[in-house]
């Protein structure tokens, strides 16, 4: 299990500050973290690009989830969403985006990775990963979004390496 160096986790703290200062801007709000204060969202968005640089670490693949990025994008390669939580319990959850026209075309198009971390040692776990294809059936709908249980995940690294090479 690869963690994060000084020097990447003090880039993702930068990243995550300057992404949380431009989704204000560009008036994007996540409705999971709507109650949190200003500091705790900040920090939504430190640990999310800090799981992005692991996932990219763990695959060996190019990290583009610079705050500048287009929203149509992966976060890790050309295919690799990360999804972040500092439940170890946590499930997958994939929301459509609304606000594209592709919006749930481009959910099956790319992998999903769930990574859970320890926010007082800012260590990380790759919790799983999966198609979004398979991410979208019914029996993992909620309300506004899927929620995929990590028993339903697939654990297999290399796996997930071969695909997304």
């Amino acid at each position: 299990m690869s963690q994060l160096t000084d020097e990447q986790k003090a880039y993702a703290k930068e990243t995550g500050k300057r992404r949380y200062t431009r989704n204000r801007q560009a008036n994007v709000v996540d409705r999971l973290i709507a109650d949190l204060d200003e500091d705790q969202k900040i920090m939504n968005d430190v640990y999310g690009a800090m799981a992005e640089i692991y996932v990219s670490n763990l695959l060996d693949l190019p990290w583009t989830g610079e705050p500048h990025t287009p929203d149509n994008v992966a976060d890790v390669g050309s295919n690799i969403e990360v999804k972040t939580s500092k439940y170890q319990s946590a499930h997958l959850i994939v929301r459509p985006r609304y606000h594209r026209e592709d919006s749930l075309d481009y959910i099956k198009k790319h992998t999903y990775v769930l990574v859970t971390y320890v926010p007082s040692t800012e260590v990380f776990t790759f919790a799983g990963w999966m198609d979004g294809e398979d991410v979208m059936k019914d029996e993992y709908w909620r309300k506004n979004s899927w929620w995929v249980p990590q028993t339903e995940l697939n654990i297999s690294i290399e796996t997930l390496k071969d695909k997304a090479a």
